[in-house]
């Protein structure tokens, strides 16, 4: 984003290199602190928690049901989010 501000010339080169500097991890801190400073919230500074698309969960749960995938596969796909499929009501069914 400051790389096409500067290209847009809303940002001088010098001011660039500035906010550049600014924005890596080891100046977290520094970045918070003059946000702060400056009366702005510091909420969108900070990381955020990955969310798993609606779509995503739909599908899992509609292709299980469909016996289409295999409740071992649901497990996969829900570990890349740090989530077990009982997360979102998808249980085991045994089959008798």
């Amino acid at each position: 984003m400051l790389y096409r501000m500067l290209q847009c010339e809303i940002i001088t080169f010098p001011i660039y290199g500035k906010l550049k500097k600014a924005g890596l991890n080891e100046n977290a801190r520094y970045l918070e602190r003059i946000t702060a400073e400056y009366g702005y919230d510091t909420a969108l500074l900070k990381p955020t928690q990955p969310v798993i698309p609606a779509l995503l969960i739909y599908s899992l749960k509609e292709n299980y049901e469909k016996n289409l995938v295999s409740f071992t596969k649901v497990e996969e796909v829900l570990s890349l989010w740090n989530k077990k499929p009982q997360d979102f009501a998808i249980n085991y069914e045994y089959e008798t």
